[in-house]
């Protein structure tokens, strides 16, 4: 199983300010899409038909993004997501986004998100055949904190 999974997209002129750059918003929402289709690519699962079947899903309940190099007009980013913790109730992923060449880190992001009951609005545990899915694909990182982790990413741009 390929625990990082990636993507490729180009930045269009409409997500842009005046000087090309992608706006601050923008950065989550590229994100966050690619790693809606990255996980319905390589698992087969569309989380909307999973609330619709199930009556749960999950609700993101914090962001942290740093913004490290700006993505540009009509540039060609990667955008890389895997599962970076995960508890009974909470998933925890990292996105990053880099250029094509992969020699600069545009910015990443930490997503937390809790498993909802949609019928109670409370949160739940997560099934056991999921607790295995986040089991296999988990990534360890050597850095614990989210600074830790944009020093690290700061520090290998070239």
């Amino acid at each position: 199983m390929n625990k990082v999974l990636q993507s490729a997209r180009r930045i269009k002129f409409s997500d842009c300010d005046p000087m090309g750059h992608l706006y601050n918003a923008k950065y989550i929402q590229y994100l966050l899409d690619a790693r809606e289709d990255q996980v319905e690519a390589a698992f087969g699962f569309n989380p909307i038909d999973y609330v619709k079947k199930t009556g749960q899903g999950w609700v993101v309940v914090q962001n942290q993004i740093a913004y490290i190099r700006p993505g540009i007009f009509n540039e060609t980013i990667i955008c890389q997501s895997f599962v970076r913790d995960y508890s009974s109730r909470l998933l925890e992923i990292e996105c990053t986004m880099w250029n094509a060449a992969y020699s600069e880190t545009k910015s990443v992001l930490w997503t937390r998100f809790v498993y909802m009951d949609t019928k109670t609005n409370r949160a739940a545990n997560h099934p056991e055949d999921i607790m295995k899915l986040f089991e296999q694909a988990h990534v360890v990182l050597d850095q614990k904190s989210f600074e830790e982790r944009v020093a690290y990413y700061r520090s290998n741009n070239k």
